[in-house]
């Protein structure tokens, strides 16, 4: 080789790697980035505490024990709404003399409905004739789906509005107008989880060593209508299966939440030698390549129960009620499951811990995630999440998975020991 040719090599050698000056440089900066984003983390999570106690002397002080009438706002969505009813029961504890009723969509109506907590369930065709009340706890997060919105022809600002001058509350809690502006006192990034907001929002201390109850009560009527119209051997546990959310190309998040087909069906298959195996969902989340290829598959296995399409929410519920065991992405049949008593195998990409619970001592739920969440409690976003980082500035905190179906990861054997945890009856032993 040529002096010169030797030259051009080595040349395109130190262009094409990084300088010690320039790594230095970087991880100094990456290194003072993360500081940076602890101290933001740990000063806004102290203020929003702040607000949180202000809120309850507040509270204490206007209502010197003299609360008569809470209205708990949850449009969307279903999972949610399920969530919800953990502070509603909590409200019931705290306030065994008040009144409480819910607010929600049409479209949720089967998850709230019944509860023991609410006496009067109204949705969003009631606006206008809801009563005054002494407090409205507004759960709702910002922008609530269309499709909860569309049959009632309104949009959230109508109803923030509605709730602001019509029912004029002495306390509002949560997402509300303040000058037409939208505001509320917490932040989501800065609770160590989803269901922490819901409990700050009510002002209710929350204890994140456990994962508070909730509960849905299946609908009688629709109970007995599911058990005729599908009935399932007894002789076998039943473990149902959700058909995956937001494939690539039908949603928001284009398949980081769920799973491919092929996946699917080697985790049916897997299950199939031990269950009765029931798959739920709804086909619109799916690509039409997916639907084909998902009957195609129940085309040569017929001992699959699909129920895909075929469930309205009152006997979605009433079926899920009827599970041994839910396997599942993450998506609304989670909350449900865990809200009538049923065992889960949550499927998650890097963020368990931080939607569900930092610690979770439920015995009736394991989550798995496809790869470790960003620190302890996955702080993520613009607090810790590559994502949002400058790839320049080498701030960085983890190695982004790929987006879609980012749940295959998960090995089969690996759900196959949480099933073991949670049915260690189920014979023979997990491989």
């Amino acid at each position: 080789m040529s002096a010169g040719a030797s030259s051009d090599v080595l040349s395109r050698r130190e262009a094409g790697s990084p300088s010690f000056t320039r790594l230095f440089t970087g991880g100094v900066v990456g290194f003072s980035q993360k500081v940076l984003d602890l101290f933001r983390y740990v000063t806004h999570r102290s203020w929003m505490l702040l607000r949180f106690r202000a809120r309850q002397i507040q509270h204490r002080w206007l209502f010197r024990g003299r609360l008569h009438r809470i209205l708990v706002v949850r449009i969307a969505s279903i999972g949610d709404v399920a969530r919800a009813t953990a502070v509603v029961a909590r409200l019931r504890n705290a306030y065994p003399e008040a009144t409480i009723d819910f607010l929600t969509s049409p479209a949720a109506l089967a998850v709230i409905r019944g509860h023991s907590a609410v006496q009067t369930v109204y949705t969003l065709s009631d606006l206008d004739h809801l009563g005054q009340y002494d407090w409205v706890i507004n759960l709702q997060t910002p922008d609530p789906p269309d499709s909860f919105l569309l049959p009632t022809h309104r949009t959230y600002h109508e109803v923030l509005t509605q709730l602001s001058t019509q029912v004029s509350p002495r306390l509002h809690s949560g997402r509300r107008l303040v000058s037409e502006r939208e505001v509320i006192s917490t932040n989501i990034l800065c609770c160590r989880s989803e269901m922490e907001e819901l409990f700050l929002i009510a002002l209710q201390n929350y204890n994140p060593e456990r994962y508070p109850e909730t509960a849905v009560h299946p609908d009688p009527k629709s109970r007995a209508a599911v058990s005729r119209r599908w009935p399932l051997p007894q002789e076998r546990p039943v473990a149902g299966v959700f058909l995956g959310s937001n494939s690539v190309g039908r949603g928001a998040d284009e398949g980081f939440r769920t799973y491919s087909i092929d996946y699917l069906e080697r985790l049916i298959l897997h299950l199939a030698a031990r269950f009765t195996v029931v798959v739920i969902g709804q086909s619109h989340i799916r690509t039409a390549d997916e639907m084909a290829q998902y009957r195609a598959f129940l085309a040569r296995h017929h001992d699959i129960v699909d129920l895909v399409d075929k469930t309205s929410l009152d006997e979605l519920v009433a079926v899920i009620a009827g599970f041994s065991l839910l396997v599942s992405s993450d998506s609304s049949p989670v909350h449900i499951a865990l809200a009538t008593g049923v065992p889960v195998v949550g499927l998650y990409v890097a963020d368990a811990t931080f939607r569900m619970s930092p610690r979770l001592s439920q015995e009736g739920f394991v989550a798995i995630n496809s790869r470790a969440p960003c620190f302890y409690f996955s702080w993520r976003w613009r607090f810790f999440c590559e994502g949002c980082r400058d790839s320049r500035t080498r701030a960085r905190y983890c190695e982004l998975p790929p987006l879609a179906f980012g749940v295959d990861r998960i090995p089969i054997a690996e759900i196959d020991r949480a099933i073991g945890t949670l049915l260690p009856t189920v014979q023979p032993p997990f491989a």
